[in-house]
């Protein structure tokens, strides 16, 4: 899953909400993760807890159970308290 890198997309509340530095660390990550070989399930969790200019992002999914948890310093000051699901069916992200 995830191989593909064309035909991602984001909901409106997503596009509003979510700064588009912290949508493309999200992708980046799961990226990473292919490259890394970890086998990723189509449903990805992010759930992101941030404030001033540090953002905890833990990634996680259920089959097989995988959780990372990492830590940002960021560029700019943001406030957001959110989970974000990415799913991958194939045709698009």
């Amino acid at each position: 899953m995830f191989k593909s890198k064309v035909n991602r997309y984001a909901t409106d509340k997503i596009e509003e909400e979510v700064p588009v530095e912290v949508q493309l660390l999200l992708w980046a990550i799961i990226d990473d993760a292919v490259l890394n070989g970890i086998e990723l399930d189509y449903f990805q969790i992010f759930e992101l807890r941030g404030g001033g200019n540090k953002l905890k992002i833990v990634h996680r999914q259920e089959i097989t159970e995988f959780e990372q948890t990492r830590t940002y310093l960021m560029p700019t000051q943001l406030n957001i308290e959110c989970s974000i699901w990415i799913i991958d069916s194939e045709g698009y992200q």
